[in-house]
């Protein structure tokens, strides 16, 4: 196992697909993550702030929060050169191209997620 821990930083307004992100990443790993959820914009921007100089980080960002989307956190986020500091992986709850096109554009790569 490795010593290092993943600061993972999940802003959505739903428990339910938070909890489901952590499962995602914990199945069949044996890496140590410490997350830390955020249930908007804003407290997810607070969260990264907090980790900003941990080693290995991540966000997991739901396209649509309840102050913001997608693409205004990324870009609030951002750094100097106009991209986050951050890897972003941002879940839509559909097959939005134009949420797909923001967010690639903001520097996110962008998964759609349809519920079951």
């Amino acid at each position: 196992m490795t010593s290092d821990v993943w600061h993972i930083v999940i802003v959505d307004d739903s428990p339910d697909d938070c909890a489901e992100a952590r499962r995602m990443l914990l199945k069949g790993s044996d890496r140590r993550y410490a997350f830390t959820e955020a249930a908007s914009g804003a407290a997810g921007i607070r969260a990264v702030q907090q980790y900003a100089a941990a080693q290995h980080r991540c966000i997991v960002l739901d396209y649509n929060l309840p102050d913001m989307t997608a693409t205004a956190f990324v870009a609030a986020i951002s750094g100097s050169e106009g991209t986050p500091d951050w890897p972003v992986v941002v879940f839509t709850g559909g097959d939005s191209a134009e949420a797909s096109r923001s967010s690639l554009r903001a520097g996110a790569p962008t998964t759609s997620a349809k519920a079951g």
